[in-house]
Parts: structure tokens; C-alpha cells; sequence
């Protein structure tokens, strides 16, 4: 299926509100505009405007297209003169960059999250009004914390007490080659503390659904999940519990999930909002979901593994919150030592991953496409693009021999059926 018909598929999942709420928008004399100019906003269009009656202006970052026009005959304009009163984003990851983006404009627009309408299955009305928040308990939750280390130095100790008070039982499970004897006798003074270690790295699957078997077995009812390198903000576990101890967090609510700590605060209106996939770091699982849909795949070992369980979550009908403030601080140490190219105009990462990684990257993302072409085109297509980066990616990093020669295992591995962890 091409892409644009991927995304229009995907696009007509909310046709009936969508459509309304457009509607509703003109007819109180509202000026939309659809943010970007790329696949997803001109099959949305496609779906929405064909005729180019409703949608006013399509904005975009790329000044080379101001003045020009979509297939659909709307025209291209600059975000900062643009005049809508509202700013339709079709990505849910990137409605955060919009609201930052519009506001260093000194423009006061509204931006409505499309994604947010589709995988809630919101109706207009919940829309377009403000709807009560009521975080009354009607239900009293055990929450266990799980921290998988690998080769850690001690200051994710000082991560770790972060939010180890704030749960009933805190999981370390230690994945190291050789363990932190100093940091594992500190942390051992933890009252609630419960340490596994292993004598090999398991891979993050295996360690997520060991503890979470055993913390079903200890009567936990959810799991929230960390790297090493994380650290949370004040309130974000209160804030994760208060939701999944209400009457708004009903039965086929799979994951409650923060919000990655930004350089500057959005507000956002909304208490939360509906994602498709979320990083499982901070990530609380609702064990009773996790168990009857099979836990983590363990055939991935790393990369892609906490995207798969979410995909195969919502598959099965149950849904992600994220809590638009609680708050997750992740260390963002390791990003800013990385070097960046652009290849033909698209950014590349510059030897920042080693040939283990671009093995994995690739052979699970292969693999994942394939399960996922017919039941989650989107996804699919995500990890079709993944491949193709990381295959560029190699081409620009200074090992690009031994890194190329990964990627050929990964596709013999992944036609041969070997998954798992590989040894190198």
C-alpha cells in the first residue's frame, strides 16, 4: 500500500468527529490551518478537503514551498504571517514542537492533536469543550518500580532515590557484566528494596517480564519501568497513581505514561492525552494488560522492544495515557556528544552507535515489518524507515565496514528466523 494511502487510511479511523468538528470550527467563523506539507498532511486533506472549501492554509518550516500549493489547490504559507485561529497537527509526537514552534512566533494559536481524536475515539463534543477532570479514587493500587542496570557508575544511585520512596516495592535488576559492588550495597539499604542479579545481560524484555511475574505474585497491580539514566520530576509517580486510581482510568487503560522534561515548559490544556507509543522508560504497565497479551517480546533483546509491546497493546484494544504533567528527566548527556550530517537534506547520527546496535536496529525493524504490515501499516512503515536510515547512517560513520557487515547478518538472521540475542 503506498504511503499516502496508509496514512489516509489511518486518517478516516476519526471521519465522523473529525469532519464535525471541522465543521463546527467554520461555521463559528474559525480559520484552520493543517501543520505540514509532507504525506500526512496532504492525505489528511485528501480525506478532509479534497475540494479545498474547509482548511484555509497549510503551514510549513520549509520557506522553499511558502507561495506553492498542495494537490489539493491550499496553499503553502509562512507560520509566522499566517492568520488561523487554530492549527490542525497530524502527529501527536510532534504537537509539543508546534505549540514551542508557534509561540517563539509570538503567534497565540490553538493546536489540536489529530492523533490524540483517533486513538482516544473521541467524539466532537469531547473536543471542542472542556471536559470536567474528576481524579476521585474509586480504587486503591499497589505501584512497583523496576530499574534494569547495565554496567551503571554510581550516580544512577542518585536517580534511582528519586523515586524509589514513591512506590511499594523498588526492582533493581542487574544485567552488568561485572556488578557495581559499591553501588549495590548502597542501594541494598533501600528499605523496600528487592535485587535480582544476573550473571548475563538478558536483554530488557526478559528482565521486564521476570519482575513483573513476580511482582503479580507480591499482589503489584502496576509497573513502572526506568533506565539507568532517568530520574523523575516532583509529583510524577502522584500524579501517574492519582490517574489510575480514578473513575477516568477505566479498564482498558494499558500504559500511564510522563512526559519527557523539556528545555522550556508547554502548557498543555489538556490533563492527558492519547498516544500510540511511548518510550517504556517511566513508562507504568498495568500488569493484568501486560500478562494477557504476552509481555515483552523477548525474541527482540533491545531496540524496538518497548514500541512492539505498545502496538500490540492497542491491538488488543487497550489504550495510552500520557499525563501532560508528569514529568520524566531523562540524562541527555549522551545525545549531546553525538556529531550530525545531513545527507541530502536528512540529519544523520555520526558514529554513535556501535555494530551491535545497528545490527539489532536493523533486524528487528525487518522483523517488525513484516508483523506489522497489514495490522499496523503506520508502525510498519516506521520500521521500514528505520532500516533505510540506519543503512545510511552506516554509510557516514567511520566503521562503516564492520557496520555494514552487521547489517548483512541482520538480514541472513532475520531471513534465516534468528532472533534473540546474538553474541558478536
Amino acid at each position: 500500500m503506498a504511503l499516502e494511502n496508509v496514512y489516509e487510511h489511518y486518517f478516516e479511523k476519526g471521519k465522523t468527529a473529525i469532519d464535525s468538528i471541522i465543521n463546527t470550527l467554520k461555521d463559528s467563523g474559525k480559520t484552520i490551518a493543517v501543520w505540514g506539507a509532507g504525506q500526512r498532511g496532504t492525505a489528511f486533506l485528501n480525506i478532509y478537503d479534497s475540494h479545498n472549501e474547509r482548511i484555509d492554509y497549510v503551514y510549513d518550516r520549509n520557506e522553499k514551498r511558502y507561495g506553492t500549493k498542495m494537490p489539493t489547490g491550499h496553499e503553502i504559507v509562512d507560520y509566522r504571517k499566517g492568520k488561523a485561529d487554530i492549527v490542525f497537527v497530524m502527529n501527536n509526537a510532534h504537537e509539543m514542537d508546534v505549540k514551542e514552534t508557534l509561540i517563539s512566533a509570538n503567534k497565540n494559536i490553538d493546536v489540536m492533536n489529530i492523533d490524540n481524536i483517533i486513538l482516544g475515539n473521541l467524539e466532537a463534543e469531547e473536543v471542542l469543550k472542556e471536559q470536567p477532570i474528576d481524579l476521585s479514587p474509586v480504587r486503591k493500587i499497589k505501584v512497583a518500580a523496576l530499574t534494569i542496570l547495565y554496567n551503571p557508575c554510581m550516580d544512577v544511585y542518585d536517580n534511582i532515590i528519586t523515586y524509589a520512596d514513591d512506590v511499594d516495592i523498588m526492582y533493581i535488576y542487574d544485567n552488568s557484566d561485572q556488578p557495581n559492588t559499591e553501588l549495590v550495597l548502597k542501594l541494598q539499604k533501600l528499605e523496600n528494596l528487592c535485587y535480582i542479579a544476573n550473571p548475563e545481560n538478558v536483554g530488557l524484555p526478559k528482565a521486564i517480564n521476570e519482575v513483573a511475574r513476580k511482582a503479580v505474585s507480591q499482589g503489584i497491580d502496576w509497573l513502572i519501568t526506568f533506565d539507568q539514566d532517568s530520574q523523575t520530576e516532583t509529583h510524577m509517580i502522584a500524579r501517574m497513581i492519582e490517574f489510575a486510581e480514578s473513575k477516568m482510568c477505566g479498564d482498558r487503560v494499558g500504559i500511564i505514561a510522563p512526559n519527557i522534561t523539556r528545555e522550556e515548559d508547554i502548557v498543555f490544556e489538556r490533563y492527558y492525552t492519547y498516544f500510540d507509543k511511548v518510550f517504556q522508560s517511566g513508562a507504568m504497565h498495568n500488569l493484568a494488560v501486560l500478562k494477557e497479551i504476552g509481555g515483552y517480546d523477548e525474541s527482540l533483546f533491545i531496540d524496538q522492544v518497548d514500541y512492539e509491546y505498545c502496538i500490540r497493546m492497542r491491538l488488543n484494544g487497550y489504550s495510552i495515557i500520557k499525563i501532560n504533567h508528569a514529568f520524566l528527566k531523562h540524562n541527555m548527556q549522551d545525545d549531546d556528544d553525538v556529531e550530525y550530517q545531513f545527507v541530502n537534506g536528512t540529519k544523520m547520527v555520526i558514529n554513535k552507535y556501535s555494530s551491535a546496535r545497528y545490527y539489532y536496529i536493523c533486524r528487528n525493524n525487518l522483523y517488525l515489518f513484516d508483523k506489522y504490515k497489514l495490522l499496523d501499516p503506520v508502525y510498519a512503515h516506521e520500521c521500514e524507515d528505520s532500516v533505510m536510515r540506519i543503512k545510511k547512517n552506516a554509510e557516514v560513520d567511520l566503521d562503516f565496514e564492520k557496520h555494514k557487515a552487521a547489517i548483512d547478518k541482520a538480514y541472513e538472521d532475520y531471513k534465516n528466523g534468528t532472533m534473540g540475542k546474538v553474541k558478536w
